[in-house]
């Protein structure tokens, strides 16, 4: 991983957030990029050296973030932009190639009932790039367990997985896959056709229920995973949960470190 995008503004949480993306980008020695989810009308889409003198960069309130999260200043970059924040997202993306987003759950329009609210939700829902959840308040740790739960073992495309190929590269944690049977299930779904899968999946597990997520409440406490990674297909683990941009806790809610997948 070389570029990661970490959105600021959006969440109370802003400084742990951006020490846990600080901490985590200096096992890849990763540029990161922050940007200030101030949404706007289309306009100039410019990158900052941190290390340029302090009235050359706009953003006071990303200034005021990297000040209190005491972070080294040779890898960050800001993003100074004036279009959505989704369209902002996606320039970058062309410029640098982002390998991940980290971000908080919870965003500005945080109520309590909310897991991810309508900022955080656009992010994961409208982007394509693979996403990182970053428990509230939590200091990054090295994964040593992962639940991986899917629909289907298959995998269209290599660049799929490209994150959690990363991650498992460095840190080397087990990946325990669950292969949860919706009701409208085909017995094709269950053959592994993925070299990396087939290959480094330490244990695999098979449940039936109504949703992916049903599946993962039923295994998460036999698995005991400090790593929970998910597909974010057209029709898979937030289908029913992304209707409009926000999820509610009493549908979903976690509390370790969440890997979101984009399937190409």
């Amino acid at each position: 991983m070389k570029n990661i995008l970490v959105p600021l503004g959006i969440s109370p949480n802003d400084v742990a957030t951006l020490k846990y993306a600080t901490d985590f980008a200096a096992h890849y020695n990763a540029t990161l990029y922050l940007i200030d989810n101030t949404e706007g009308l289309p306009g100039s889409f410019n990158i900052h050296n941190i290390g340029k003198k302090i009235e050359q960069i706009t953003h006071n309130k990303l200034e005021q973030i990297i000040e209190e999260a005491k972070v080294k200043n040779n890898a960050i970059k800001i993003v100074d932009s004036e279009e959505d924040l989704i369209d902002t997202i996606h320039d970058l993306d062309e410029e640098v190639n982002l390998d991940l987003i980290i971000t908080s759950p919870s965003s500005m329009d945080f109520k309590e009932n909310f897991f991810l609210g309508k900022s955080t939700g656009r992010i994961v829902k409208q982007s394509r790039i693979p996403v990182l959840l970053a428990p509230i308040n939590a200091a990054f740790t090295s994964p040593t367990k992962a639940l991986f739960a899917v629909k289907k073992r298959q995998v269209k495309q290599e660049k799929s997985l490209s994150a959690l190929k990363a991650l498992f590269e460095k840190f080397s944690f087990s990946i325990h896959l669950l292969l949860v049977k919706t009701p409208e299930y085909k017995e094709e779904q269950a053959k592994t056709k993925n070299a990396f899968l087939s290959e480094n999946v330490t244990e695999n597990l098979t449940t039936e229920n109504a949703t992916v997520y049903q599946g993962v409440l039923e295994y998460f406490k036999v698995v005991n995973p400090d790593f929970l990674v998910v597909f974010r297909r057209k029709k898979g683990f937030f289908e029913k949960l992304w209707e409009s941009n926000v999820v509610y806790k009493k549908d979903f809610y976690c509390t370790i470190p969440l890997l979101v997948l984009k399937e190409f």
